[in-house]
């Protein structure tokens, strides 16, 4: 059975594209909560922080994302956020559809 599902990869893009959007409820909210900063985003993506940076630039450069600066709960200073824009978002839900139809495989004891 293992040799014949592929090894599934998922780009640091896609994953940070489904990040943000399973926190799209904070989009455009002044507090928002540390999820949407570069090291929020790099715990939930299983990468590192300067790998985030990365692929944020690209993101913006192709319009998917949108940077802010906003207030995070439980801090005191205002650090650099981002959301989705409305292509980003298409995006994010397409990239879904077709990862949430890959096959892994899920070993237990």
């Amino acid at each position: 059975m293992a040799g014949e599902l592929p090894r599934v990869n998922i780009a640091v893009k896609d994953r940070i594209l489904l990040h943000l959007l399973n926190e799209d409820e904070q989009a455009d909210r002044f507090v928002v909560s540390s999820a949407l900063t570069r090291p929020g985003i790099a715990e939930a993506c299983a990468q590192h922080p300067p790998n985030v940076s990365r692929a944020m630039r690209n993101l913006l450069r192709q319009k998917h994302v949108s940077e802010h600066t906003r207030s995070i709960r439980g801090d005191d200073r205002r650090q650099k956020t981002w959301q989705l824009t409305e292509s980003g978002r298409e995006l994010a839900k397409s990239r879904l559809e077709k990862l949430g139809k890959t096959m892994v495989l899920i070993r237990d004891k």
